[in-house]
């Protein structure tokens, strides 16, 4: 772990945590928050501590993400990224966030301070919605920002503008219930609800990889204990082994997402050890520990497709 850079500034009379600078916690964040500073973010994860463990800060545009798991020990789970820094919540000590200090909220909530009158728990984060090039739903607040319209998200469902009249400051907020095609599942998956798909005719990793994108879908990427005890809870009628969406094919060792994107999953004890014979990733539905198992790429397993 590095030490602050004099460049950072403490806010508001308080020490920062322990940084790790041109680190990331990749695939881990269940929601972005833009334009704060890195002391707002600390804030932001402190404030949702049942939930988030640690946060990656971006500085060149300023970006906030929030993370469900910690760095690890001696920062293993981390990968090297220009002009970032992650850091782990539980090293912030002096962080000043008025009655919410004695406030833990449920894993979907966010405490909010209201000065002199206590505290409260309010539903936290849902995905961000693109509804055209220059639309989008962010779930921060409830005001309209230029072509940007904003929301509160509520379990299972979201507040939004009227699109039409999205940027008339006499626009009407309603409620959009969230809802899948037949065939899927509406799953709770790191900040936001997914349709998702389980595929239970088995085939290999290519051919799941396939198979979903002809369904205009895409395989989808389990790598988080939280991601894993979800998937198991949204489907337990299920059985066998699942394609988690990861191989390391293209690099012994180095473990990736089926579109390359790097990523640090969480195994089962003494897994992986396949070496060149076993380069994917899979969810053992049989076995009750909640990690991966790592297994040859042609073995047919079942397979799961987001729409999202």
């Amino acid at each position: 772990m590095a030490f602050a850079h004099s460049s950072d500034k403490c806010e508001r009379g308080t020490s920062l945590g322990k940084l790790s600078y041109e680190k990331i916690l990749p695939r881990s964040a269940f929601t972005t928050k833009f334009w704060v500073s890195l002391y707002q973010c600390a804030t932001e994860c402190y404030l949702r501590k049942q939930r988030c463990k640690s946060f990656n800060y971006r500085r060149i545009y300023p970006s906030c993400q929030l993370c469900e798991e910690d760095s690890g020990q001696g920062g293993k789970n981390l990968l090297t990224e220009h002009d970032s820094i992650h850091s782990n919540i539980d090293t912030w000590k002096d962080i000043h966030v008025g009655n919410c200090s004695s406030i833990t909220c449920t894993w979907t909530h966010r405490c909010n301070s209201f000065n002199g009158s206590g505290s409260t728990c309010v539903p936290s984060e849902c995905p961000l919605l693109e509804i055209s090039p220059d639309i989008s739903i962010d779930p921060s607040n409830e005001t309209s920002v230029g072509t940007h319209v904003w929301q509160r998200c509520e379990l299972r469902s979201m507040k939004a503008l009227n699109i039409s009249t999205c940027l008339e400051s006499t626009a009407q907020w309603f409620t959009i219930n969230a809802s899948c095609d037949i065939g899927y599942k509406n799953v709770q998956f790191g900040g936001c609800y997914l349709c998702i798909k389980f595929h239970d005719k088995k085939t290999t990793f290519k051919k799941a990889i396939e198979t979903c994108q002809a369904e205009n879908t895409k395989l989808l990427v389990v790598m988080t204990t939280h991601q894993i005890v979800n998937i198991k809870d949204a489907f337990g009628e299920q059985s066998g082994r699942v394609f988690a969406g990861i191989t390391d094919e293209a690099n012994e060792g180095s473990w990736a997402a089926w579109d390359g994107e790097k990523v640090n999953p969480a195994w089962n004890p003494r897994e992986p050890n396949g070496g060149i014979n076993e380069n994917c990733g899979i969810i053992n539905f049989d076995y009750n520990a909640n990690g991966l198992t790592d297994v040859n790429c042609n073995e047919n397993c079942s397979f799961l497709c987001h729409n999202n």
